[in-house]
Formats: structure tokens, C-alpha cells, sequence
């Protein structure tokens, strides 16, 4: 279910945006949501540029729709017209999301970020199941069971605190970096998407990166810590009592690479080297091993959409190699010569 932050830090789901709108044409809104509807209307001809002037007439229409039909009957609405002005109102909600979206594909370097909170807000997730919530850039973030997040208002930077457990996609803004403080921690991304599990109870706080790149330190007050920069298939791990970070490989590493280059990956006789070459491309990692020493091994074999440990077990089986992980690299030991 996605839920929509609004100007006045109010948080709506789609259904409740619909039942806003027939509760404003109906004359049952309070000032506040009279407040919320025409708050609206007024960001979608104030926002858009020229260029979108197509939707710009789309989204009056749907108002002026709503509007007219305010002006036709101040009696209760039947049921008939409560289910059109519900298609109404979902229409008018689907323009602003592609609004929103498309504003955000096509931003440049110099465009402002588009400032929807305006005030400190916190979301609990009291709910059994995650809870996704969109934020003003285009980002969104998946609040897992009994998580916590505070997004500050997002003017020239964009900052959130997080408590528990939450994934994140981050929209791309190389300007306006998006950081996360969760116990401690800083992560810092410009546009990727990422996991964090900070769990109060919990020893260690995790950041494992899906897709991109981030930056990970400690919080300090002159903000002088060292920053450690992880990829794909790699995650920080920081340990509160021993106030210690470590970067490793997550625990089960999973292909990066597109669906149709993985189907390229099928070799007959192939040397081992050339093999170890595409397991670092589609895994994303760093293997280390001697050169000579397997110069003269031939693998037949085929990646599939498998754990990278899994692959890996089989190809040193077959080359009679043995393997360590140690932070970010493996280490194959072995060979035919």
C-alpha cells in the first residue's frame, strides 16, 4: 500500500485521498482538508513548466469536473455519483503521481528540489507488514513491521532517521546527497538503493547495498570519520559495544547483471581464468588468486541465476581449488600446474 506525505505532513493512501475529495464536494471538509484538496490543485498549475502543458489541461479538467459537480447539488450524493466522482478523484491522483514522476525524470542539475514537507514528520509502522512510503524527491522507502522514520523537510538537503528495519530507492540528485542516521551511523547515497536493519535491540547495525553506490561512517560532531564506500553484494557492519566497522560480503551474494548477459556466460573448455573473470563481473566481486598457477585449467560450465558461494563451490570442485572470503575478496587457492 503506498501512502502519499503531504504539505501538512499529513499521510494519505489513495483510498483516503478519494474519500477526501467526496467529503470536500459534499461540504463535510474542515478547513484543514479544504486546505489539503486546494493545496492540490494550486502545486499542479503553480509546479508545472510550459513543456507539460498537456497535463496541465488534463488536471483542470478533472478539477473543474469536481468543482461543477459541487456546484450542481448541495444534496447527499447516491450512489451512482459517489462512484464517479471516486473515478474522478482517482484520475486526479494518477495525473499528480505522473506529474511528480515525470518532473523528477526530467530535472536538471539547477532545478530545485521539489519541496512537499515542510515541517519534521515520523512514521511508525505498527502494522504486521512493511509499509511503503513515498517521499518529495521520488524516493521511496520500504518501512518494515515496527520501524521508525523521521524524514526532515526537504529543502536544500535530504535527510531521514531511521529505527529498525527499512529499504530504500533513492531518486538521483548528485546535488542534493540523501543521507540516513540511524544509531550512529551515516549513509550517504546520491541515487541507489540500499537496505538498513537498526534495530535497537540488536548488537549490529547493517547497510547492504542492492544497486549503485554509498558511503557509510560513523556520526561525529566535526564530521571528520572515515567513510567506507560499498557496492552491490557488499554491506558495513557496525558493532555499538566495540564501537567497531567492518565491510564484508553479505551473506548471500546474488547476480548484477542483466538477465540476457547472464545467458552469455556458457563455456566449453573454457580456462579458469576466464571463468573466475565472469563470475567477478556478474557477482560484482574482487576474486584473487594466481594467475599461473591455473593457467593450464579448463572449465565446461554455465552461470545461472544461482548464489555466488553456490557457483562457486562447484567450479572449485571442479578444479580442485579451495576458497576464503576475507572483507570484500576472495582468496582461490590452487590450481593445475
Amino acid at each position: 500500500m503506498s501512502y502519499y506525505i503531504m504539505q501538512d505532513k499529513t499521510m494519505l493512501t489513495e483510498k483516503e485521498f478519494i474519500a477526501l475529495i467526496e467529503k470536500y464536494l459534499e461540504g463535510k471538509a474542515t478547513p484543514q482538508e479544504q486546505e489539503i484538496v486546494n493545496g492540490f490543485y494550486n502545486k499542479l498549475s503553480e509546479e508545472m513548466p510550459a513543456a507539460e502543458e498537456e497535463i496541465r489541461r488534463r488536471g483542470r479538467e478533472v478539477w473543474d469536473a469536481l468543482r461543477q459537480n459541487t456546484q450542481k447539488t448541495e444534496a447527499p450524493m447516491d450512489h451512482s455519483m459517489s462512484r464517479i466522482i471516486s473515478g474522478i478523484a482517482a484520475s486526479f491522483l494518477l495525473i499528480i503521481a505522473f506529474f511528480f514522476g515525470l518532473r523528477q525524470a526530467a530535472k536538471t542539475d539547477h532545478e530545485p528540489l521539489v519541496q512537499v514537507i515542510t515541517e519534521e514528520i515520523t512514521v511508525h509502522n505498527n502494522l504486521s507488514e512493511a509499509k511503503k512510503i513515498l517521499l518529495p524527491d521520488g524516493s521511496e522507502v520500504l518501512l518494515q513491521s515496527g520501524g521508525k522514520l523521521t524524514v526532515k523537510p526537504f529543502c536544500n538537503t535530504r535527510e531521514a532517521a531511521l529505527e529498525g528495519e527499512a529499504f530504500f530507492k533513492v531518486a538521483p540528485d548528485k546535488n542534493h546527497p540523501f543521507k540516513v542516521y540511524s544509531q550512529g551511523l551515516v549513509t550517504t547515497v546520491l541515487g541507489t538503493s540500499f537496505t538498513i536493519k537498526a534495530n535497537p535491540s540488536d548488537n549490529a547495525i547493517v547497510v547492504n547495498v542492492k544497486t549503485g553506490k554509498v558511503a557509510v561512517s560513523r556520526s561525529t560532531e566535526n564530521g571528520a570519520a572515515k567513510e567506507y564506500c560499498i557496492t552491490p553484494n557488499q554491506e558495513v557492519v557496525y558493532y555499538k559495544k566495540a564501537n567497531k566497522l567492518q565491510v564484508q560480503l553479505q551473506e548471500n551474494p546474488q547476480v548484477v547483471i542483466a538477465p540476457d548477459e547472464l545467458l552469455k556466460m556458457n563455456f566449453d573448455e573454457a580456462s579458469a581464468t576466464e571463468v573466475f573473470a565472469a563470475l567477478e563481473r556478474a557477482y560484482n566481486m574482487d576474486l584473487v588468486f594466481d594467475e599461473a598457477a591455473f593457467a593450464n585449467c579448463t572449465i565446461t560450465t554455465q552461470l545461472h541465476n544461482e548464489g555466488f558461494y553456490d557457483r562457486l563451490d562447484i567450479i572449485c570442485r571442479l578444479l580442485n581449488a579451495e576458497y576464503e572470503t576475507v572483507e570484500t575478496k576472495i582468496y582461490v587457492r590452487g590450481g593445475c600446474n
